[in-house]
């Protein structure tokens, strides 16, 4: 079995973090000029810029979930400055559910993710997930 690309290993401990709710850890992982983009309307949509941005995106996206958004990697591929990833995003929100895949695609620069961009597969029930 061949090793992991080392940009895989960032964005599984990265995950990880997320799923463990420590997003400072995450924190190491970006550069200091990241930019993080969500498509939509929602409260959770946007561009993040830096450390502290990207931090506010997940914090709003844990908040609104009451915590119990959980992404699961399903496939990821990487090289030296990419990485592409399919990934369950599982959450709840009172009576609504989500239950969903999405790709990400984020460029890496000297191992630390410089951007990143969520491509939602199913947008009409993430927008509907995340309306009050």
């Amino acid at each position: 079995m061949s090793e992991l690309h080392p940009n895989v290993l960032t964005y599984v401990a990265a995950i990880d973090a997320f799923n463990r709710n420590d997003l400072m850890a995450i924190a190491e992982y970006v550069r200091p000029d990241f930019i993080y983009r969500i498509p939509g309307r929602s409260s959770v949509a946007g561009e993040f810029r830096g450390v502290d941005g990207f931090v506010e995106a997940l914090t709003r996206l844990r908040d609104e979930s009451a915590a119990t958004i959980e992404l699961v990697p399903v496939a990821v591929l990487a090289d030296d400055e990419n990485l592409i990833a399919r990934a369950r995003v599982t959450a709840r929100r009172g009576a609504k559910r989500l239950d969903t895949e999405n790709c990400y695609a984020f460029r890496f620069v000297d191992g630390r993710v410089a951007d990143g961009q969520v491509f939602l597969s199913d947008p009409d029930h993430v927008e509907d997930f995340w309306s009050s």
